[in-house]
């Protein structure tokens, strides 16, 4: 019989522990050369462990998190693993496709893939493209190489960039491409909520005893976490943390996390969990992209400094419409993972995305899978990114 083991933070075939020790043999080999518990750096408390991968060709420091201690390592070790195997040129031949012929001859349309703002791709350009399995049938898709692996800079058409969204691991092919869609459709409503915010604050009251648990150590340690949610366009639950210290209002000290999954109380507890990680990253000063972060703020002027964290503070904690949590409908997590990610296949469909295209990344054990999701009509815009889709151009011109 098949088991699934429901953890606080996610659903997987076998337990942590068990992962991580098959994780583990592949650590040395993938240029992972240490785990570390840095949950000691900070006053809340609850566990984020980090990877460090030194010569991580994009990434070199990467963090877990977790309800448990073992979950967060596990975590860690198998983003890093992730990273390892996409910055690996691709082990299956490519094949060359232009936009028109995807379109025509397989029905994917390049620009539902999001490229980047203001980019053109020439009809009849061809692209290095892998073969990915359409996961509701229909015969294969192919997917530009740069939206399935991380390319050396430079290399790829430059027309999609370079992002990890929908790159996930698991146990098995059938876990870690429930984890990938999962991270696409969190992603997706994340994009909208950077054109036009409609997220509603929890009432704090209506949350259950273990993430009220979670959210009463996050105070005790005098931080303050706002815990809001945004209706998403596949009905599957989405929420946003938003973090902070009231007595150090240092603007990289004010952190998001995301969560998005079947069950409402997990995608809530993976949000407020994903933003105590965020805040534990900028404490631990490790990742390559922190840099970034604290350029965009250094250019600020105090002024502008005080407003920006005023306008996102007054957003967190905006009562306006305020939801229970009981009222966030969930879909049905019963039975093994196969039907699970079969209902969210389901609600992709009925939000008209996709269908999802799925390219299984070599693998380095067989008892792990690595795996990238695209889901076209998807958006996936970040700052850093700035990658636009149809739908997000549609609700950007309605906005103005």
């Amino acid at each position: 019989m098949t088991v699934t083991y429901r953890f606080g933070t996610s659903l997987r075939r076998i337990d942590a522990e068990a992962t991580l020790e098959v994780a583990a043999a592949c650590l040395a080999s993938h240029g992972v050369r240490r785990v570390v518990d840095v949950t000691p750096l900070d006053r809340v408390g609850l566990p984020v462990f980090v990877s460090i991968r030194p010569e991580g060709r994009t990434l070199a420091v990467h963090a877990g998190k977790g309800s448990t201690p073992g979950e967060a390592r596990v975590s860690a070790v198998m983003e890093a693993l992730e990273f390892a195997v996409a910055e690996r040129p691709p082990s299956r031949e490519t094949v060359s496709v232009t936009p028109r012929e995807a379109r025509e001859a397989h029905g994917l349309d390049f620009l539902s893939l999001c490229p980047r703002l203001g980019v053109g791709i020439p009809s009849d350009r061809p692209l290095d493209c892998l073969l990915g399995e359409c996961l509701l049938g229909g015969g294969p898709r192919p997917l530009p190489v740069e939206t399935v692996h991380l390319l050396e800079h430079g290399s790829g058409s430059g027309y999609f960039g370079s992002n990890t969204t929908g790159l996930a691991s698991g146990n098995d092919v059938v876990e870690a491409t429930l984890h990938a869609a999962l991270e696409v459709l969190e992603r997706d409503v994340k994009s909208f909520q950077c054109v036009r915010d409609e997220t509603r604050l929890i009432v704090p009251e209506s949350l259950p005893p273990p993430l009220l648990e979670v959210l009463g150590r996050i105070e005790a340690a005098g931080l303050r976490c706002a815990l809001r949610h945004a209706p998403s366009a596949s009905g599957v639950p989405w929420f946003q943390a938003v973090l902070w210290d009231p007595d150090d209002l240092d603007p990289s000290l004010v952190n998001g996390g995301y969560g998005c999954h079947p069950d409402a109380t997990t995608a809530a507890t993976r949000a407020v969990l994903e933003a105590v990680q965020s805040r534990l990253v900028v404490i631990h000063g490790g990742r390559d992209d922190l840099i970034d972060t604290h350029r965009r703020y250094a250019s600020m002027s105090p002024t502008e400094r005080v407003g920006h964290l005023q306008r996102v503070l007054r957003r967190a904690l905006d009562v306006d419409g305020q939801v229970e949590l009981e009222s966030v409908p969930s879909l049905d997590t019963s039975g093994p993972l196969e039907s699970v990610l079969d209902r969210v296949l389901d609600a992709v469909g009925r939000a008209r995305l996709g269908p999802p295209v799925r390219v299984v990344l070599e693998s380095i054990d067989p008892r792990l899978a690595f795996v990238r999701v695209a889901i076209p009509g998807a958006e996936n815009f970040t700052n850093a990114e700035r990658k636009v889709g149809r739908r997000l151009v549609e609700r950007l011109r309605a906005a103005r």
